[in-house]
């Protein structure tokens, strides 16, 4: 392949988008590659697909600067929690970031999750699991993993919350539910997602099979969950959540249809707008933190993009991949 077609090949997957978007009936939205990618203070986090590698690039989301990158052996994206394009997979305190393997199947027999350094943008090691698991979630200190998981029977319906300690390398054993209705599965699919300021809080919107709404609320310190149905929406458009504060906010169409007290989870129907609504809670911004990879490439953002394409290039023809700071990415899986 020549540098001209890879440039092409990599800032068309970079800017358009893609990875695995799986049928609005299923659970979980799979991961995304290129596109907005994933934000923490004034970074951004993009995978960026290549033959038989993955990039992942750290951008300074006010210059488009390229300040480190990172090469892995096989297809990961960034995880994508609700079908309105929401990703995750950062921790709040920005020690951690979860990149998804990208498959093309609902059902894998085994599932893993690469966990990164975002300051030295590197690999720290891959999880791997029996079975269909996917991201949802992550505290924010970093210590554990919220994951969805498909049952081996298939029915979308019976699918569960779990937690993964990533501190003890273990899957803890009881599924994560409303302790107020313990006999209620959840079953729906993921319309949209918002997150509290400090990252603790993550609230997913569920549409129902037959079509009725409900906000999940995760508490992801603290391992437990809340599912609070909502009223009949109006809206024909998808409805979306936006959160100021302490109020969750359901929105279409530039109106509020419902709004959810995040203290105490009570819903009131069509109330009036939040004075400051916006769709994700901005996160402190810290000053962008350069990788050991060395200094940034002063670049305008398009040509940052062009610039990682390079770098995929110059990984390949060096194998095994490592990090630009010449650190081995050790235990970078190399099969599916």
């Amino acid at each position: 392949m020549t540098i001209r077609t890879a440039l092409v090949a990599v800032t068309v997957a970079a800017l358009a988008g893609g990875g695995t978007a799986y049928a609005s009936g299923a659970p979980v939205a799979g991961v995304t590659v290129g596109g907005q990618g994933v934000t923490w203070g004034s970074l951004r986090y993009v995978a960026l697909p290549s033959h038989g590698h993955t990039a992942v690039a750290q951008i300074d989301r006010a210059t488009g600067s390229v300040t480190g990158f990172s090469a892995l052996q096989g297809a990961w994206g960034i995880p994508q929690v609700a079908y309105d394009g929401s990703t995750g997979g950062i921790s709040a305190d920005g020690d951690v970031l979860v990149l998804g393997r990208n498959v093309p199947t609902l059902f894998p027999n085994r599932t893993r999750f690469a966990l990164i350094d975002p300051v030295k943008m590197r690999l720290k090691r891959v999880v791997s699991l029996p079975g269909a698991f996917f991201f949802d979630a992550i505290s924010p200190d970093g210590a554990m993993l919220y994951l969805i998981q498909l049952p081996a029977s298939g029915n979308l319906a019976r699918y569960a919350v779990r937690a993964y300690d990533l501190r003890h390398d273990r899957l803890l054993r009881t599924p994560v539910t409303d302790r107020t209705e313990p006999d209620e599965r959840m079953a729906g699919f993921p319309v949209s997602r918002a997150a509290s300021a400090d990252g603790v809080w993550a609230y997913t919107l569920y549409q129902k099979p037959r079509g009725a709404f409900f906000v999940h609320a995760l508490d992801t310190s603290a391992g437990t969950a809340r599912c609070i149905d909502l009223p009949q929406l109006p809206s024909q458009n998808a409805p979306r959540l936006t959160i100021d504060g302490g109020r969750l906010d359901v929105v279409a169409d530039g109106q509020v249809l419902a709004a959810m007290d995040t203290a105490s989870f009570k819903v009131t129907r069509s109330p009036a707008p939040a004075e400051h609504t916006t769709a994700q809670p901005a996160a402190p911004q810290p000053p962008a933190r350069r990788s050991s990879s060395g200094a940034p490439l002063w670049v305008a953002a398009p040509a940052g993009l062009f610039l990682v394409g390079l770098v995929v290039l110059a990984v390949r023809r060096r194998r095994p991949a490592r990090a630009r700071s010449g650190e081995a990415a050790a235990g970078a899986p190399s099969g599916p």
